[in-house]
């Protein structure tokens, strides 16, 4: 075991082995399936049987809660490695099978949207990035979409790789990632110039006038200013921010007021010189005055206004304002603790939390005990 930011509950349980993750009958399960797996002479088929394989590793580890049902059923839920107190033993083979119906559904999708012509479909291979990128040309793209790790407190994708990659059989380069961890002397500078090399070789690649889209989120604006500096220096132009919700929210999401309740879709442009942009050269973003001007947007329109829709909307102008100016300062921060505080400081609005409230004899807001995105903002007036 790699003791590493994400494996701190297993030293603490005293878990010295990946395989002691799950129990003896699963693990040989799982070694007599995977055997089986590899033995399949048709090289596409193995692949999707590895893939689905790999999609039911976790449900057939030890670190599955038991919930009693009570939590949208048997998963994995938390961004760490964990042996929890009380935990279910899954069937193995119940579950992959569960998961092969989902790989034949998913591939029969492919074959209904891909081309005639795409005869290869089946064989596309996932190539380590770096030596991949290197051969590729300048100017080369159409379209790039990625989602890069979120810095700050956010989740570790090496770490928490190293099981999937123990049964693939890859070696794992934790010190080629770009990441902040303080467990493997990660900084937050090394974290920001790693964005810098990715973003400017994807700057590189891409055609004149292509597009590029980004899915970022983060509570620290330390760490949106990484990614914006990256994208900035690196010659992109910014065309649009949208918020996009996750259909099944984290743990972490769901009880932490101060996690941020969206992703953000962020669609940069390669300059052609076809567009000129105005750069402003200072400016100041107002947490609180934003605040309450999207707040009362959003209840002109709709009557009311969730905090975490206020939070959205913030994220949006925040990002770009900030994207806008050369020296941009931020008075406060982006968390819907923030959004919450400001509603509840304001004269112009009141905040109902944790009930039921009748709105205009149109609206039924039907809070959730415990979750913060329900707090809403009505209108005083």
């Amino acid at each position: 075991m790699y003791y590493g930011w994400e494996m701190q509950k297993l030293k603490r349980r005293k878990i010295e082995k990946f395989s002691d993750l799950f129990t003896p009958r699963n693990l040989l399960v799982l070694s007599r399936l995977w055997s089986l797996i590899s033995q399949v002479e048709d090289e596409v088929c193995q692949r999707f049987l590895k893939l689905t394989f790999t999609a039911n590793l976790a449900q057939s580890s030890r670190m599955i809660a038991d919930y009693k049902e009570n939590a949208g059923g048997p998963s994995w839920k938390i961004n760490c490695y964990w042996l929890p107190a009380d935990w279910q033993e899954l069937n193995v083979l119940h579950y992959f099978k569960n998961r092969l119906v989902r790989t034949k559904a998913a591939l029969n999708e492919l074959k209904e949207v891909l081309p005639d012509n795409a005869a290869n479909w089946g064989k596309v291979l996932i190539h380590d990035s770096r030596k991949k990128f290197a051969s590729l040309q300048d100017n080369s793209v159409d379209y790039i979409l990625t989602d890069p790790p979120y810095g700050g407190e956010g989740i570790q994708y090496g770490e928490l790789s190293m099981l999937w990659n123990l049964w693939l059989g890859f070696h794992e380069d934790l010190d080629a990632e770009v990441a902040f961890n303080p467990y493997r002397n990660k900084s937050e500078v090394d974290y920001a110039a790693g964005l810098k090399k990715v973003f400017a070789e994807a700057y590189r690649l891409l055609k004149p006038g292509r597009w590029m889209s980004v899915t970022f989120n983060n509570k620290d604006i330390k760490v949106w200013n990484s990614l914006i500096s990256a994208c900035k220096d690196s010659g992109f132009e910014l065309v649009v921010v949208a918020p996009i919700r996750r259909s099944a929210p984290s743990l972490t999401e769901s009880v932490m007021t101060k996690a941020p309740k969206s992703d953000v879709l962020i669609h940069f442009r390669k300059p052609d010189g076809s567009i000129k942009r105005h750069v402003f050269s200072k400016g100041l973003f107002n947490v609180f005055d934003e605040t309450l001007r999207l707040a009362r947007e959003i209840v002109h329109k709709k009557g009311f206004a969730h905090s975490s829709d206020i939070l959205d909307a913030l994220t949006v102008e925040w990002f770009t304002f900030q994207y806008s100016v050369e020296n941009g300062k931020t008075d406060g921060e982006l968390t819907l603790h923030t959004v919450n505080d400001v509603l509840a400081q304001s004269s112009q609005f009141k905040c109902l939390h944790k009930i039921s409230k009748q709105i205009d004899e149109k609206f039924w807001i039907h809070a959730n005990r415990g979750d913060a995105n329900h707090e809403i903002a009505v209108n005083t007036d």
